[in-house]
């Protein structure tokens, strides 16, 4: 929308003089008929919308719109059958009154303005229509909304002597004040009129785009930007461009192909379809320049293999970007996000092995819910009557934190078709996202916050060298773990899956779930090892490293349950999605190379402190 500040409109004017009146003040009847299109000096005609139009029963009357001249007051104000009637007198006591009504004696053929100030124009484009005034209006044209009506004066000479009503758009409006502290008021309205004129003048034909930059408060460079890129050639698959016109992904896998990516991997994002004629001979060895060449090709313009320079590159991603499927920071993105998987999943973690899992939709700290009951289900009486138990919330929070870094693809790169240099940067970010969340993880279970795991009440914590890793161990620590009960006294039925231990202690569990049998010192010979098979062995470095954490230990160790069933630890992914992702940054394309962005959005958290157990394996 474009707010004008001040507008006129011409209109036809009687005066008569009624015998007795008191003190024989002459009366004034002004009609102006607006219901129709008026021009104005836009490229396109003009409609007030009087539904919309504003307006006191007291206006004052002026002379040629000078507030020090005048000449009366309305008594009666009415939008009525499409025309503005204002009726009122010659109530001026100066010499400008009475100039007027003598002429008016004399048969003067006065005309009059109504000034309109606070308009809304709004531009109908071309091909669309609008109902206004009881008319269908059909575009291009301008609406003129939500005006107010200040005053009226009358004029020797209407704006256009052919026409009984006519909008003069943007006439100064004084008014009875410091001439100083209007001149911003002018300078606006003659602003807004410059900058409508231009866009008008820019835009031509193109109603769409004029009336979207003058609604939009565009300045003339962004609507002649944007004329610019509508008159853009659209840009149509050529025969010779090959399958990759159709479906860029073609391009993406061949990319990962070539620095090194298996073919199954690559299957995992794109699809074996497209993996096979990402195979095609025409893609083997698809580099930078050459994923450069396929661009200004798309874009239509002048191509020599090995020859283009990166100002062409920049053009066709100009040409071509109201295309996604053209997109060449697109492909690369896509090329980028594999390259980041395949380093995320490449970190032997543990984590979201060990972990819930669950989704949110925000970064604030969420609350989760657990419905236990007190109370006991019992036979039902001879009265058919049922025993109520007492439902109890047990809450948990979790939180998604934001996890990010910046990827840059230097021009000098792209010059020298530096595949491996594209390939290891996300790859490298893709290792470290995933690292970050081992270290989050491990910091929460070393940190064993407000005794997560603890010794009294129900114990999820036992001390002691007698309890190290050993059959003696494994058994107090299943045992510990069976015994865990619910809030009604009922033991929870958790069945340990994981023994979660140091990298020390790595070789010692698997023998104890490997071994076939066990002998257990100078007075115990097992003949069967019934912890063989028994959990499943997971090794972290983290756990013992002291460098990372103080409370770090090469003894202890952990027997967990399955996380699916609830766990000890949830993480939590922002809206599920659960690997760091590689976007387009708000960076301009330009010549400098190409910007992506990182972000990995998590957050770790402890859940239900049943669901495991703590083994110090020292005193």
């Amino acid at each position: 929308m474009s707010d004008l500040k001040t507008m006129r409109i011409d209109c036809d004017v009687s005066i008569t003089a009624q015998a007795g009146e008191a003190n024989g003040l002459h009366k004034f009847e002004m009609v102006a008929n607006t219901g129709a299109r008026m021009k104005v000096g836009f490229a396109h005609p003009v409609v007030l919308d009087l539904s919309t139009l504003r307006f006191s029963q007291n206006l004052p009357i002026y002379l040629n719109h000078d507030s020090d001249k005048i000449v009366g007051h309305s008594e009666s104000v009415k939008v009525e059958g499409g025309k503005i009637i204002i009726k009122g007198v010659i109530s001026g006591a100066n010499e400008h009154a009475d100039f007027v009504a003598k002429s008016a004696s004399n048969k003067f053929p006065w005309q009059a303005s109504v000034g309109v100030d606070e308009t809304t124009l709004e531009l109908v484009a071309k091909d669309n229509s609008v109902k206004v005034n009881g008319n269908m209006e059909a575009g291009p044209v301008y609406i003129a909304r939500s005006g107010n009506m200040f005053e009226s004066s009358f004029c020797g000479n209407g704006a256009d002597k052919n026409t009984s009503a006519r909008l003069a758009a943007n006439k100064e409006r004084v008014e009875m004040s410091d001439t100083n502290n209007e001149q911003p008021k002018v300078d606006a309205v003659k602003a807004e009129k410059e900058r409508v004129e231009r866009i008008t003048a820019i835009c031509g034909d193109d109603t769409e785009i004029a009336a979207k930059a003058i609604n939009e408060e565009w300045d003339a460079q962004k609507t002649e930007l944007a004329v610019m890129r509508a008159k853009r050639p659209t840009v149509k698959p050529s025969q010779d461009a090959g399958a990759w016109k159709t479906n860029p992904n073609i391009l993406a896998a061949a990319l990962c192909l070539s620095a090194g990516l298996s073919a199954d991997f690559v299957a995992k994002k794109y699809g074996k379809d497209i993996v096979d004629q990402a195979s095609h001979k025409e893609y083997q060895q698809e580099g930078l320049q050459s994923i450069c060449y396929r661009a200004v090709q798309a874009a239509g313009l002048p191509t020599q293999m090995g020859k283009f320079n990166m100002s062409s590159v920049v053009e066709s991603q100009r040409i071509l970007a109201a295309s996604s499927t053209y997109s060449l920071p697109g492909i690369l993105g896509n090329s980028a996000n594999t390259f980041l998987l395949a380093g995320y999943e490449g970190v032997n973690g543990v984590a979201t092995k060990l972990c819930a899992t669950r989704s949110v939709s925000d970064f604030k700290e969420n609350t989760g819910y657990r419905m236990t009951t007190k109370g006991e289900i019992s036979a039902i009486g001879t009265g058919g009557q049922y025993k109520h138990l007492t439902l109890v919330e047990e809450d948990y929070t979790n939180q998604a934190d934001e996890y990010g870094a910046m990827i840059t693809l230097p021009r000098k790169d792209i010059i020298n078709d530096s595949l491996s240099s594209f390939a290891q940067i996300p790859t490298m970010l893709g290792r470290k996202s995933r690292i970050k969340l081992e270290k989050v993880f491990h910091t929460l279970v070393l940190d064993n916050t407000s005794s997560f795991y603890h010794t009294t009440g129900t114990p999820n914590y036992v001390t002691g060298a007698t309890y190290a890793l050993s059959a003696t161990g494994l058994e107090k620590a299943q045992l510990t773990l069976r015994k865990q009960k619910d809030e009604n006294g009922d033991p929870i039925f958790v069945r340990p899956k994981y023994l979660f231990v140091p990298v020390e202690l790595d070789v010692t569990a698997s023998q104890l779930m490997q071994a076939t049998g066990l002998t257990g010192g100078s007075t115990a010979v097992l003949n069967t090892n019934v912890w063989a098979n028994k959990f499943e062995v997971v090794s972290s470095e983290l756990l013992s490293d002291t460098s990372f954490h103080a409370s770090a230990s090469t003894t202890g160790y952990y027997l967990m349950g399955d996380p699916s069933a609830g766990g000890s630890f949830t993480i939590s992914y922002l809206n599920g999605q659960s690997n760091p992702f590689v976007e387009t940054s708000d960076t301009e394309f330009d010549t400098a190379g190409f910007s992506y962005r990182v972000t990995f959005d998590f957050g770790v958290d402890y859940s239900d402190s049943r669901m495991s157990v703590f083994m110090k394996g020292a005193n």
